[in-house]
């Protein structure tokens, strides 16, 4: 049988390494949570934002075709802001459709204003229409506000988008 060495400094695993894990663990789980929340709550924020971007160009195609009214831009509009529950209603999301050198606003006036609706207005046979929708909404819709005690608040946030068309 052969002599084996045997290493009297080498470090055994026990008590004394247990501490070193939980501080490491107490360092790196509240890290890894609020990474965490923060990969949810811009998920969430990039489909809001995909959302906002369909409705105004659905209501820009919309108002492109031949004998569309405003009536047809705001219901192409609800319809697809209605996927997550918004309305074009005060306090939840609002559009402006401008052609011809008129303006319409359906739902909330108060957040389609400037700076949101950029721009000269639109030249003759061009129609523009701008959905703004806040960040937050009621029971966290589109986006939650998971971040707010951490420095990124969304309550005062407002996605909106712009979609320019040439008339049929």
């Amino acid at each position: 049988m052969r002599n084996r060495l045997i290493r009297t400094n080498a470090r055994q695993p026990g008590p004394a390494r247990r501490g070193v894990v939980l501080m490491e663990m107490l360092i790196v789980l509240p890290a890894l949570f609020v990474g965490t929340l923060a990969i949810f709550e811009f998920a969430l924020l990039g489909v809001a934002l995909q959302l906002v971007v369909t409705a105004a160009t659905e209501g820009a195609r919309t108002a492109a075709l031949v004998g569309a009214t405003t009536a047809d831009v705001e219901d192409r509009i609800a319809l697809v802001l209605n996927v997550q529950g918004i309305l074009l209603v005060a306090g939840e999301a609002g559009a402006q459709v401008d052609y011809n050198g008129s303006s319409t606003q359906f739902g909330d006036a108060t957040i389609v204003t400037a700076p949101r609706v950029t721009g000269p207005s639109p030249n003759a046979g061009e129609t523009r229409v701008t959905v703004c929708v806040p960040a937050l909404i009621l029971n966290n819709r589109p986006v939650p506000n998971w971040l707010a005690a951490f420095g990124l608040d969304l309550s005062t946030r407002v996605i909106h988008y712009t979609a320019l068309t040439v008339l049929e």
